[in-house]
């Protein structure tokens, strides 16, 4: 089964679901507060990772000089509040948010190494690794390590004529 949500209006969300090739519509009214009923725990976990990231980057309270939101809900006005209120300032609307993002890849390819000083660096959100055939998980990469980045570490096979890891 295929979803493809769109929207006609504002406050109009249309889903069009494929199975079996046969459509199936589902064209119903959303209201504002609806919508902020049903994203109500999404919001609310937005704020919650805010935090253990801020906590996690050794933020200090008012260190941080813009926030721009970036994508998807972050359109949504409720998400724009929780966020000013989280860091004590209106988002930044000056900046288109696609384009602050594809700004900041130009300048990060472009700068040289030593001039980056305290420019944002991409890390990974999660630790990377493996599991094992015992389901313990091998932890190759750290959680907030700058990417690219390389980790290489030497597994063997528990079976013989095993054929894969």
């Amino acid at each position: 089964m295929r979803a493809v949500v769109g929207t006609r209006g504002r406050d109009q969300p249309a889903v069009h679901h494929l199975k079996d090739g046969a459509a199936l519509h589902l064209q119903r009214t959303l209201t504002r507060e609806k919508l902020e009923e049903l994203t109500e725990d999404l919001v609310e976990k937005t704020v919650q990772i805010l935090s253990q990231d801020a906590r996690r980057g050794g933020h200090r309270e008012g260190a941080i000089e813009d926030v721009i939101l970036v994508g998807g809900m972050t359109r949504m006005p409720r998400v724009q509040a929780e966020v000013a209120k989280f860091f004590g300032m209106e988002p930044c609307k000056g900046v288109h948010p696609t384009r602050s993002w594809r700004w900041a890849r130009r300048f990060r390819a472009r700068a040289p190494a030593d001039r980056l000083g305290d420019a944002v660096l991409d890390v990974t959100s999660h630790s990377l690794g493996i599991h094992d055939h015992r389901r313990l998980f091998h932890r190759l990469i750290q959680q907030n390590t700058t990417v690219p980045t390389t980790a290489s570490t030497t597994f063997t096979t528990v079976k013989d004529n095993q054929t894969s890891v």
